[in-house]
C-alpha cells in the first residue's frame, strides 16, 4: 500500500504543479498526470496479479512525464504562453463549419450502412440479430480486417467530432448539427463493436468546445445533456455487455471475482487501464519481439503503408505484437512505440516535444486550424498512458481533414476583408 500511497501523492503534487505553470486547472500536464496515476494506482492495486514492471520502466515512464513538463516549463520561459492577449475570430464562417461538419458526419453514417450490408451478407443474419448474438465474432472480425466500410471515409466523423466541439462554442449552445457526429460515431461503435471510437469522438468534441475561444459562455439545456449522455452511455455500454469480453483473466484476484459477478465487464476495464504499464515492461523485456524496426515506424505508420502500396519495404502491421503480463496485451503504453522508433533518447525528445509544441499552440488558438491540432494532441495525451494513438489511420485522417477545413476557413475571412472580432484570453472554455 505504500507504492499506492506514493503514487497518488506524485500525482496530486504533479497535478498541483501543472496548475500553476498553466494557470489552470484543466490542461495537458494535469490531464496526462491523471491518466498516468490513475493507470500505475490500478496496476498497483494487484486486482490482477500482474508481473511486477522493471526498474528500467519505472525510470522512463517518470523520465517521460518530466520531460513533458520541462517541455512545457521551456515553451513558456520562451514567452509563447506569456502575457494574455487578444484573440481574434473571425465571423461568417459558421455556414461553411455547418456544412463540412453535416458532410463528413453523412459520409460517416454511409460507411455504416455499407458496414451494416457487409455484416449481414457475412453473417447471413438478420443485423439486430447478428449484433445481439454474434457480437464478439463482428469484433474478431473487424480486428482482423475481415469487414469494413468505406474505405477512410469512415474515419471522418472523428474530424467532425472536434469541428463540432469548435462550433458549438463558437454559437455558444448545443445544436443538432454539432451532436450529428456524436451520433454518426455511436452508430459506428454498435455496428462494428467498438467502445474506442465513440470515446475519441467524445474527447474530440469536448476538446473542441474547451480550446475555442468564445465571446458566449456554451449554454446547456438539461433535456440536452440528458439525451446526449443517454445516447453515448446507451451505445457504449450496449457494445460493452453484447462483445462476449472474458469476465475473468488469468491471475485475476478474489476481489475482483466478487465484482464480476455484479458488474461481468468491469475486469476487462480495469484490465486495459491498469495492464499498458505491466506491458511496457514486458517489451523492453523482449524489445527484438516487437519484429524489425526503422526509424519512424509506428509514428509514422500510415504514411510507411501508403509508401509500402508504391512497392517500397515499408509496410507497418495494423496491430502490435501482443506481450504476456500474464494477461495477454499490445498496448504497452506509447513509450512503446517511442521507444521502437527512436530509442531511449525518444522517450525524453518525443515528450519534451510534446509539451513545448502544445503550449505553443495554445498561445495561437485563435485559428480553427490550431484548434484542430490542439484537439487531436489532447487525445495524443489522454490515451498516452495505453498507446501512441497517432499511429492510427483514424488519427491521421481525422487530423489531416480537420486540419484543412480549419486552414481553408481561418482564410476565407481575410480574402473577403472581413472584419475581426476582438476575444479577450480570460475567456476560453
Amino acid at each position: 500500500m505504500l507504492g499506492l500511497f506514493l503514487l497518488a501523492l506524485w500525482g496530486f503534487l504533479m497535478i498541483l504543479l501543472a496548475r500553476y505553470l498553466r494557470g489552470r486547472w484543466v490542461n495537458h500536464l494535469s490531464l496526462y498526470s491523471f491518466v498516468w496515476t490513475l493507470s500505475l494506482c490500478s496496476y498497483q492495486l494487484r486486482l490482477i496479479s500482474y508481473n511486477f514492471i522493471s526498474g528500467d520502466a519505472w525510470i522512463f515512464i517518470f523520465a517521460a512525464w518530466i520531460a513533458l513538463y520541462l517541455g512545457t516549463a521551456w515553451a513558456g520561459v520562451l514567452g509563447s504562453s506569456g502575457q494574455p492577449r487578444q484573440r481574434q475570430l473571425f465571423p461568417g464562417n459558421e455556414r461553411n463549419l455547418r456544412n463540412a461538419i453535416i458532410l463528413f458526419s453523412c459520409a460517416g453514417l454511409a460507411s455504416s450502412v455499407v458496414l451494416a450490408w457487409n455484416i449481414v451478407r457475412s453473417l447471413y443474419s438478420q443485423l439486430l440479430l447478428g449484433l445481439i448474438d454474434q457480437g464478439n465474432k463482428i469484433y474478431t472480425m473487424r480486428f482482423e480486417g475481415g469487414l469494413s466500410g468505406l474505405m477512410y471515409v469512415g474515419f471522418l466523423p472523428y474530424a467532425a467530432s472536434a469541428l463540432a466541439g469548435a462550433y458549438a462554442s463558437r454559437i455558444g449552445r448545443v445544436t443538432f448539427v454539432s451532436a450529428f457526429p456524436l451520433l454518426a460515431m455511436t452508430v459506428d461503435g454498435i455496428l462494428s463493436m467498438q467502445r474506442g471510437g465513440i470515446l475519441i469522438a467524445i474527447i474530440l468534441f469536448v476538446a473542441g468546445v474547451y480550446i475555442t475561444p468564445s465571446k458566449t459562455p456554451l449554454r446547456l439545456v438539461r433535456w440536452q445533456m440528458v439525451a446526449a449522455l443517454g445516447l453515448l452511455l446507451t451505445g457504449f455500454l450496449l457494445v460493452t455487455m453484447i462483445r462476449g469480453i472474458p469476465a475473468e483473466f488469468e491471475n485475476q484476484g478474489a476481489t475482483l471475482n466478487r465484482i464480476s459477478d455484479v458488474v461481468p465487464s468491469l475486469p476487462s476495464l480495469y484490465m486495459y487501464v491498469s495492464a499498458p504499464p505491466a506491458g511496457l515492461s514486458a517489451y523492453l523485456q523482449h524489445p527484438e519481439s516487437d519484429g524489425h524496426s526503422f526509424w519512424g515506424r509506428y509514428t509514422f505508420a500510415p504514411a510507411y503503408r501508403l509508401l509500402a502500396k508504391l512497392g517500397w519495404n515499408t509496410y507497418v502491421p495494423y496491430y502490435t505484437e501482443f506481450y504476456s503480463t500474464p494477461v495477454p496485451i499490445n498496448s504497452c503504453t506509447y513509450l512503446r512505440e517511442i521507444h521502437s522508433d527512436f530509442g531511449s533518447l525518444g522517450v525524453l525528445g518525443v515528450p519534451f516535444c510534446l509539451g513545448a509544441l502544445l503550449t505553443f499552440l495554445e498561445s495561437r488558438r485563435s485559428s480553427l486550424a490550431v484548434q484542430m491540432v490542439l484537439a487531436h494532441l489532447y487525445v495524443v495525451v489522454l490515451f498516452s498512458f495505453t498507446l501512441l494513438v497517432a499511429i492510427t489511420g483514424y488519427w491521421y485522417i481525422s487530423f489531416m481533414a480537420s486540419s484543412a477545413v480549419g486552414l481553408l476557413l481561418d482564410r476565407a475571412p481575410k480574402a473577403a476583408g472581413a472584419a475581426a472580432f476582438v476575444v479577450p484570453h480570460a475567456v476560453v472554455r
